[in-house]
Formats: structure tokens, sequence, C-alpha cells
């Protein structure tokens, strides 16, 4: 009696919205459809699949394509939709979808000889609602954390409620491991929550819940959240030591959430006060304590050219390293790998800081006995044993000692010199803070790769990524006593990468006949047989450098023919270029540095114009756009009326370091075809001898006057007076008579062509 499924909003395609009309099955499961016919022009009934039936949507999508080639590129049409709040959680939604053609096989509304063509079978898929979702955050370095009570770190545990729905006494549960401490909770929203259990401050593990009275879902996806702060103590809940002290070696610390609930339904028929939980299989997030830790980041500081990575920028590389309040490392090694593409810069001198103790040393650039540079290049692409990399090692014990420090870096919980016969301690209150450094250097983006560039072009290219890794290591000490070495070393590594700026494409209709085009009510430009219409590709190439660059145009069928572009003016202007050439348009960039015009080809059987522009290496690395005009005439082949068409442009290109991999990016524009569907003709008298009428407000002059009339005929009532008058004896013979011919668009353009 009241439906309970999901309900279609819009469409789009590309992000142009996609004309759709909602029909609803009837008691026999039927519906009519809007468009396709049987070769006696009667639409067709389409029956509900099986499972589905009366009160059920069919959702009849109207592509923006009047044709629609076999190598075209497939269109993937966004639908979106709305899943009742009525629905059954957690049972599933059939959705099905099939595709057709309203003409048949040709552009003309001909069902006799062409009636529509249906897919027989459908693609299905399945929409299962959900109550809530719980998700889990770890607000932390890279999933890893030094131990100790020195790095405190946090969860944010969060549950979105459907939009609408209501769970009263929602418990919010996090089940510590027993080698993690908890230590306070920070914060649960909404407000009024009351605490069921709270973890022990001194003993790990234990199990964190606050129940909220009522949470109801909004647009948000933290509809409740609690946020809570713990650390790695030495030993677990078991007093056994979480790592090892001798080797340093990584543990791991996974986590478990839940949540549940009592649900009331809007739906009556669903019940009331039905218990509800998540607790998904597994850890939601596993924590990796470690002895030394360090992670990496990178920041661009010199933003050269386009906005974003770019040859020439300057990239700055932030190390950070901590050192377990439990532990003591000496010979202190950071290596640093850097990838082909960037090189060191030299104007830069890389800078250190550490902390320990309570004592933070002085950012400081590093003295060039402590670091050395190795270029792992020979400009060679086929030695193996060079890949055009940097690697940088810095001694960060020598360092230390070079500043007046000694080589050691001890955790906050190791007294100088170590704790003697004393344990250890595990808990708060340690003797000092947390013992961290800090490596900061710089490298420049370059115009070529030297070494590695898969493509057999070197110059650096768009989505071409350049990477750094990083791993220190060191030994470690006996806590005890902190001058003897346990004889392991431990290590621990990051990673950090950019991205090359990407490329972008646009489509537009830059003239019709040469002119601004004219654009209709429904925001499509409006065109006619016969019109010349030129249309607009823009690609914008940030770097200046592009691989094997090639736009094809795929025009639709009948209206325009792309083997009437015939060739290409070697010329940059604003005008727009005659019917059956193309030309680069005002804003072309790329053609100085390419040193040519592209090679342009057509296509009958797929109806596309391609034009290939290769690879370009511009060694300025200066941001460039490429500009094509071409203009197609609009044929006079039948075609049915009012039909939006939609040119596509296709540009493929290739990055340095994927050669097999073509970038593919698409645009459209969209055109209205104007049509006369039915054409009438209406003819009168509109003057006599001396005399010019006046007929719906248009004068006409008389016969043996100038002008034959001002003003337009526009309107239906305006040709009805034209077509209405007549002479009924008013002239004799010898008398001149001067008559109007009106054509009569009475289609849907709605429009009247021609008076004469």
């Amino acid at each position: 009696a009241t439906d309970d499924g999901v309900n279609f909003l819009s469409a789009s395609y590309l992000g142009s919205p996609v004309t759709s009309t909602v029909l609803t099955f009837n008691a026999l499961g039927q519906v009519t459809h809007p468009y396709a016919v049987d070769n006696t022009g009667t639409p067709l009934v389409i029956n509900a699949p099986v499972g589905y039936g009366e009160g059920d949507q069919l959702i009849v999508m109207q592509l923006p394509f009047g044709s629609f080639t076999g190598a075209q590129p497939p269109a993937g049409i966004t639908v979106n939709l709305n899943t009742s709040n009525l629905a059954d959680a957690n049972v599933g939604l059939g959705i099905e979808a099939r595709g057709g053609f309203q003409y048949g096989n040709d552009p003309l509304n001909n069902p006799a000889t062409d009636p529509s063509i249906v897919d027989p079978t459908n693609a299905t898929g399945t929409i299962t609602p959900q109550l809530f979702r719980l998700t889990k955050t770890y607000i932390g370095p890279e999933d890893e954390t030094s131990t100790g009570p020195n790095f405190p770190r946090q969860y944010r545990i969060d549950v979105d409620v459907a939009t609408g729905q209501t769970i009263s006494s929602l418990n919010l549960t996090d089940l510590l491991p027993t080698s993690m401490q908890f230590v306070s909770l920070d914060s649960v929203t909404p407000g009024g929550a009351v605490s069921v259990s709270t973890p022990s401050t001194t003993v790990p593990g234990g199990t964190l819940t606050r129940q909220i009275p009522s949470v109801t879902g909004t647009a948000s996806t933290q509809d409740a959240s609690m946020v809570f702060t713990f650390y790695i103590p030495r030993i677990d809940s078991g007093s056994a030591v979480i790592i090892n002290a001798t080797s340093g070696d990584d543990a791991t610390a996974p986590n478990n959430a839940s949540t549940s609930g009592t649900w009331t339904p809007l739906d009556p028929r669903d019940g009331a006060g039905i218990a509800v939980a998540l607790n998904p299989a597994g850890a939601e997030h596993t924590l990796t304590p470690k002895s030394i830790a360090t992670q990496k980041s990178v920041a661009i500081v010199n933003d050269t050219g386009a906005v974003g990575a770019t040859p020439g920028d300057t990239l700055e590389y932030t190390v950070q390293v901590q050192i377990s309040d439990y532990f003591a490392f000496q010979n202190l090694i950071l290596t640093d790998t850097f990838s082909d593409g960037q090189r060191l810069d030299g104007s830069f001198t890389p800078t250190y800081t550490f902390t320990e103790h309570g004592t933070t040393s002085a950012v400081a650039n590093f003295n060039a006995a402590n670091y050395t540079v190795v270029l792992n290049a020979d400009n060679n692409p086929l030695t193996p044993a060079t890949d055009g990399s940097t690697t940088v090692t810095f001694n960060l014990s020598n360092e230390m000692v070079t500043r007046g420090f000694d080589a050691k870096l001890l955790g906050g919980g190791i007294p100088n010199g170590g704790t003697g016969a004393g344990p250890l301690p595990n808990n708060p209150a340690l003797p000092f803070g947390a013992t961290t450094a800090t490596i900061k250097f710089r490298t420049v983006i370059q115009d070529k790769f030297s070494d590695t560039y898969p493509s057999g072009d070197a110059d650096v290219n768009a989505r071409d990524v350049l990477t750094n890794n990083v791993t220190v290591n060191g030994a470690l000490l006996q806590v005890n006593d902190v001058t003897t070495p346990t004889g392991q070393v431990e290590a621990d590594t990051s990673a950090a990468s950019v991205v090359i700026v990407n490329t972008t494409v646009v489509k537009s209709i830059y003239a019709v006949n040469g002119a601004a085009p004219v654009i209709g009510a429904n925001g499509k430009v409006l065109i006619s047989p016969g019109d010349s219409v030129t249309y607009r590709l823009t690609f914008t190439v940030p770097t200046g450098d592009v691989e094997n660059l090639r736009l094809t145009d795929y025009l639709p069928l009948p209206v325009f023919d792309a083997t009437t572009i015939t060739g290409f003016q070697d010329i940059i202007s604003a005008a727009a270029p005659p019917a059956g050439f193309a030309k680069f348009g005002p804003s072309e960039a790329l053609r100085p540095v390419h040193g040519s015009a592209p090679t342009i080809s057509t296509d009958a059987v797929q109806n596309t114009v391609t034009f290939d522009y290769g690879t370009t290496n511009d060694p300025t690395n200066t941001p460039r756009t490429v500009d094509f005009l071409f203009t197609v005439t609009a044929s006079s082949e039948p075609f049915a009326d009012g039909l939006f068409l939609t040119n596509q442009v296709r540009v493929s290109e290739n990055n340095t370091q994927q050669p097999a991999t073509t970038i593919i990016s698409d645009a459209i524009i969209q055109v209205q075809l104007q049509q006369p569907s039915v054409l009438g003709i209406q003819k009168g008298v509109v003057g006599y001898e001396a005399t010019g009428l006046t007929l719906g407000g248009i004068a006409f002059s008389a016969p043996s006057g100038g002008s034959s009339f001002t003003g337009t005929v526009s309107n239906a009532a305006q040709a009805t007076a034209i077509g209405g008058s007549n002479l009924l004896g008013l002239v004799d013979a010898g008398d001149e008579v001067r008559y109007a011919i009106v054509l009569q668009n009475t289609g849907s353009n709605d429009a009247f062509d021609v008076a004469i």
C-alpha cells in the first residue's frame, strides 16, 4: 500500500542534464513507453520485469545523442536515486537497465520500415539500504606511533545514521587492546551522553562505552562521534613487554569499535523497538607501535609555473623522527632517495633540529661533512644500474657531535647514562618529554628525466609521479646502561610523492554562420539546416610538454558530415574558418614551440575528425593552450525534430612513466536542430492600386510603393490575418494588386520562416 523502495532524482552525462521521464507501473505491471514504437507507430507497452510490478518506476532517459557509432566512447550516465525513508534495512532493492534507439537504424520517424530498437535483455544491480554506518579514524601519523606517554594519539568513532531515522540509546563502544593505555575521553556528540564503562587510566586495555539518549540522522556523516586519547605503554595488561627491549622490533595493536541501539522505523509496518547493532568482523584499525618512527611530507615552496607541481618548482621535504620513551639509539643514519625528474636544490642547505630531555637544538644547516649526495644517473635510459634517482645520506649522530652534543638520542623515559638498576618507568610521570628530530631539504623539479623515461620521451609531463622514500635506522642501546649497545639495529621507513598537474579539455560552439550563436530557452545553441557551425576545442598543457596528443571529435550523424573537413589553415586568429576547414583559435600557444600544424584526418564510418598534434617539448615549461576551430555545415537531410545533438571530443595522450597507458579526457557540447515538422502556407491581398493594408499589425505599402512592408511576421494571428485578406470586388481590370505569401512552421520550433 505504501512504496518503500528507491525513487529517481536526476540523471546527467559529463555534467549535462539528461532529459528523463518518470513512469509508474500500473496494476497490470505495465507502462506506455514515451519514445519507443512498433512498426505501426503505436507506442510500446513495457511489462515490468520479473520481481517488479505495480508502483515501481520506469525511468526513460533520452540520451543527448542523435546518433551513436560503434567506436564512439561509451556514454556513462550518472543516475541519482533516493532511498525511501520507509525502506527495509539490509534488504536489497533491484535496479535494472537497458538501452534502445527511438528511431531505429536511421534518423527518420518511419516506424513502418524502421521501428524502434529495444535491447531485449536487462543489466541488473542491487541497492541495499543501511540504517547506520560505523567508521573509525586514527588521528595520528601513518598508522604508527612511537611508544610511551610522550606520544599520545587519538581515535575518533563516527556513526552515520540514515537521514531522518532515529536510534535511541545509541552506544558508542571501543574495545581497547591489552597493549593500549586509555588516557581520556575528549568529546562525545551530540551532548547528553551517559557513561556505561570507562577503561582504567593505569592498566592498559578495557572497554570505553558512552550511550547517547537519541540520535537522528542528518546529511552529515558524523551524526554521533566519540574521541578519546591513548598511548602505547611499555608493558601490556598482562605485564608482557610490548616491544622487545633488545631488538626494538615493531608490534601491532588491533583496535575494535562497535555501536548498538534501539530503532523504531518510520514505517509502522516494520514494528517498533528493534534492537540494532554494528560490530564488523576484525579490527577497524591496526596501529603499529614502534621503537623508532619516521614520517615524511612534501610541499611546494616555489611555484613557478601553473598552479601545482610543474617543472621548475621547488619542493621541500620534511622528515620527522620520534624515539620511543623506552628506547635509546646511537649511530643514527637517515637515508633518503628521491626519484628521477628532480634534483637536490643546491641553493638550500639541508637543516636539522632535535629535541631530547627538554633541550631543543637550534634549526641549523647540516655540516657538509655529515651528509653525502649520490646521483644515480648517467643520462642513459638503457643502463639498468642507474635510474636517475638521488640518494642523500644524513649522519644524524655525527651532526649532533659536530654541534657539541653526544651521538645518542635517548627516549623520554631514559635518564642520562641509563636507568641503572632501577625499573624502566611505564606510566607518567616520565622524567623527560618526547625525543624527536626534524630534517628538511629541497629538490627542484626538472624539465626532463635523465635516465628513467619508458615512453622514450624524456620530458616531465602531466600526471608523472615524482617519489621520495626515506629510511631512518639506529643502533639500540641498553636502557640501563646507554653506553652498551644491544647489538641490534632497528629502522623505519616513510614516503611522499608529488604528481605533475593534470591537463584539461573544454569544448564549445564558437560561432554559427560566423556570428555569435543563438541560445534557445533551454540553454542550448539553436541551429538550422544549412547553418555553418564552428566548434572550438581548447586543451590546456600546464607544463608545455605533451606526448602523443590526439583530439578526436565525434560529430552527430546525419546533421554533420566529418568528411567535409578537408583542410587546415595554419594561422592563429579569432576569425571563424569557412565551412570545411579547421584552423588555430586565438588562444593557440603550442604551435610556436611545436613547430608545425597538426595532422588532420577524418573517418566516414565513425564520423570523426581527428587532430594529431604528436609530441611537444617546451624547454621553458610555460603553460600553453591548444586552441582549434573547425566549421561544419548542418545538412538538410531529413531528421526528427527537436532532438538534442551532442558533439563529443575525446583527448588522448601518454605519460612519460607509463607509455602503455593512454590518458583519456572527454568534453561535450549540445545543440538543438530546428526542423519544421508541419509546413503551412497562407496567402492574401495586402494592397491594391494606391492602397496599402495593415493586417495583423504589419503595415504593407501600396503595389507601387517602395519597401513592401516593415516589421516581422512572428505569430499565428498575423499569419491568419494575412491569409484571410481577399479582394471581394474592390478592383477593376488593369488594377495592380500586391499579395503576401507566408510559409509557416507549425512544428516544435513554432516560428514563421518566410514572408514574400
